[in-house]
């Protein structure tokens, strides 16, 4: 499982602690519920749009696998991948994102800095970093920075999904 760390103050966009070797809860989907189609000659509820999802982190195998990730998970449209800090700047100005999944130790720009200024740009933004670190100095520094949440790597699907569809207002 994913291990939220203390938002200070901020938005709780993760769920209760876990530890990281607890087993998964017994009855609980491998990613959110997907609500059926209707039946034949029944209107569909209004959707709202996707959820647009930006994920940013150095190794192409992390970024690879939460875009295939998130590719099953309906309402979430991953928007863009960027593999460092400098271009997820960037992209979060061009692509305009809802949530960014942020790696923090980066060549280049790091994931602090980089949420520090997608976050000054658009403070509607929800970053939640998403990381090996287990350093409280550094994730404390992301979260002074404008991060809604820290997730640590060594979790397991449902969390992270669970926080995204959280930090975008639990809307699908």
């Amino acid at each position: 499982m994913l291990t939220t760390v203390d938002t200070i103050g901020r938005q709780d966009c993760g769920k209760p602690h876990r530890s990281p070797n607890a087993a998964q809860p017994p009855g609980e989907p491998p990613h959110p519920r997907v609500e059926p189609d209707p039946a034949p000659g029944r209107e569909p509820a209004e959707r709202s749009p996707a959820i647009r999802l930006l994920i940013v982190d150095d190794h192409p195998f992390v970024r690879q696998g939460l875009e295939l990730l998130f590719g099953t998970v309906p309402g979430v449209e991953v928007v863009g991948l960027a593999a460092d800090g400098l271009e997820a700047v960037e992209l979060a100005i061009s692509l305009a994102p809802e949530v960014v999944l942020m790696d923090i130790g980066m060549p280049g720009l790091d994931g602090i800095e980089a949420t520090r200024r997608m976050t000054a740009a658009n403070p509607e933004l929800a970053v939640i970093i998403l990381t090996g670190y287990t350093d409280s100095r550094r994730l404390d520094q992301a979260l002074q920075a404008g991060a809604r949440c820290c997730l640590f790597k060594h979790g397991g699907d449902t969390e992270v999904i669970d926080t995204v569809l959280r930090a975008a207002g639990g809307r699908r």
